[in-house]
């Protein structure tokens, strides 16, 4: 057996760590330190401005514009620096499907061989969904739909007037068939690959004194779960597993007084959803939806998605289905 020293781990759960975070950190730096020299450029300005007896509206609306500038020269910057990581990105995330699809092949071959008489369980591997579906504010390239490759590349855009605040969303549609003539329990997992870029703009100012200028956007996974031999379809009891938080970036303009906000971040990492001890009828038929939640709202202001450029791409590699009995 090899002998290991402490110092000797520590090293190489180091490096790990650097590999995973050293992107991210420096992403998340550059828009602090961009936004507070923005926000000490506004400073300056609006302490000169109020400072005089008259409050001089158009040099107020020249600061405003200035900061709308140099923020939105900012997010293609951001946006240029993630486009760039992308590829090297979209390399160690497929490793790390690759991994887990070998790991999922090696149970089922196993399954087929001779196991403990413990171990009384079956995999089902659906490699290739049914459909890949986007709303109607989601653009979708041609998907690409292979065995432990399916891709979307998409993107989305939002900006005030927009009537339809809410929850858009991109679903892979899985869809399997009971082939037993007796009730079973099933543990079911997938997982989405996320590899992109997304930003919020809120602009300066407000639509009242009670509505200042504001943009939010967050991302989620969903595992959806239609017990389709029902008519209509009904889904089961939801658990805590099904979903998995991805990322939120809120903006607030400042108000009637304010300069302007955004924040802008890359996405990238395997996020994984569950659905356990899901009883399926004989021959009953179950649809599975592993989903891309989007929620946006913004009132002055823009937001961003783009999981298209580059090698930007949304994938969902499998649905795995465990069956207990």
């Amino acid at each position: 057996m090899l002998e290991f020293k402490e110092d000797q781990i520590k090293m190489v759960l180091s490096i790990a760590k650097n590999v995973r975070h050293k992107y991210s950190d420096l992403l998340y730096q550059a828009n602090l330190a961009e936004r507070a020299r923005i926000l000490a450029h506004q400073r300056r300005y609006a302490e000169k401005l109020f400072a005089s007896t008259d409050c001089d509206v158009d040099e107020l609306d020249k600061i405003r514009a200035w900061t709308q500038t140099e923020i939105r020269q900012f997010l293609q910057k951001q946006k240029a620096a993630v486009l760039k990581r992308s590829s090297s990105v979209k390399d160690t995330l497929h490793y790390s499907i690759d991994s887990q699809r070998k790991a999922r092949e090696c149970l089922v071959s196993l399954r087929k061989e001779t196991l403990p008489s413990d171990i009384n369980f079956n995999f089902v591997v659906l490699d290739t969904p049914l459909f890949i579906i986007p709303s109607q504010d989601i653009n979708l390239a041609p998907p690409s739909k292979a065995p432990w490759n399916n891709v979307a590349k998409i993107n989305a855009g939002w900006s005030t007037p927009y009537p339809d605040n809410g929850f858009d969303d991109l679903s892979f549609v899985f869809v399997w068939e009971n082939p037993s003539d007796r009730n079973i329990v099933v543990n079911v997992a997938s997982y989405l690959m996320l590899n992109g870029f997304c930003d919020v703009l809120a602009e300066a100012g407000a639509s009242d004194i009670f509505s200042p200028h504001s943009s939010a956007l967050g991302f989620t996974v969903e595992l959806g779960v239609l017990e389709y031999w029902n008519n209509p379809p009904t889904s089961p009891s939801g658990q805590v597993g099904q979903f998995a938080s991805v990322l939120g970036l809120n903006a607030d303009g400042g108000g009637i007084f304010g300069f302007g906000d955004y924040e802008s971040s890359g996405v990238s990492g395997i996020y994984d959803v569950t659905y356990g001890m899901f009883q399926i009828p004989p021959k009953g038929v179950t649809v599975f939806v592993v989903r891309l939640l989007i929620g946006h709202y913004t009132n002055g202001g823009f937001i961003e998605v783009d999981f298209a450029s580059g090698d930007f791409e949304v994938m969902c590699p499998a649905l795995v289905i465990a069956i207990l009995t």
